[in-house]
């Protein structure tokens, strides 16, 4: 890995509205803030904004969507996804001989070379297949501004979560002093993923960032 430089960012949000994702109602992510600085370009982008009002008994009232205003952002979102960006598959081999499934999005624009997102986590990197892309209201990257500024995002399920190979130990205790390929943990999975990504991924500037909220903060 050489003139490999990590940085590592660590989002802290408050989620408003519903936990889950429905068609007929409005899922907010919030950005509360940042600790730590994003990769080292310098470049920060904020989420989309609450929407919202205030009712005459002073709580917020969700603004509401229809579902062809919901299906219209659906669609514009993919198609730009689909228009800049290579979708790739790959099951990255771990030390102890475990694969993991990672998913890794690339800028069309070959031009330039690109920093790397990248976000690890328990609760599926779906839609899963190279010719399917993240629909509204999830992006590529913490949010629409950084797909638009150009990265390469990539997704992975963890060990033994999901399309990954071996055994999910949730909060996955760290292993100090690792004697063997057999001592793993998350720093090791997340090592040879970084190691895997620059050794074989093209365009990249040497530059690894991770990203996250809840438990894939946890794996940041």
């Amino acid at each position: 890995m050489k003139n490999a430089v990590f940085y590592i960012v660590d989002f802290f949000a408050e989620e408003v509205g519903m936990e889950k994702w429905s068609t007929r109602r409005n899922a907010y992510l919030w950005f509360a803030g940042l600790t730590t600085a994003v990769l080292a370009t310098g470049c920060l982008a904020t989420a989309p904004a609450h929407r919202s009002s205030v009712g005459g008994n002073g709580a917020d009232q969700e603004t509401s969507w229809t579902d062809d205003s919901l299906y219209a952002s659906s669609r514009e979102h993919e198609q730009y996804f689909r228009e800049h960006y290579t979708k790739h598959e790959y099951r990255i081999p771990m030390r102890d001989g475990v694969h993991l499934f990672t998913a890794v999005f690339a800028p069309k624009d070959t031009s330039r070379e690109y920093p790397i997102l990248l976000k690890r986590t328990p609760y599926s990197i779906a839609p899963y297949g190279e010719d399917r892309y993240p629909e509204y209201p999830w992006y590529l990257g913490p949010s629409m501004p950084f797909a638009k500024e150009g990265y390469i995002f990539v997704y992975q399920d963890v060990r033994g979560c999901f399309m990954s190979e071996g055994e999910f130990v949730n909060v996955r205790p760290h292993i100090g002093d690792k004697t063997s390929e057999c001592d793993i943990d998350e720093s090791s999975d997340t090592y040879d993923t970084i190691e895997w990504l620059l050794e074989n991924i093209p365009k990249h500037n040497g530059r690894v960032g991770m990203w996250g909220i809840s438990y894939p903060g946890f794996y940041a």
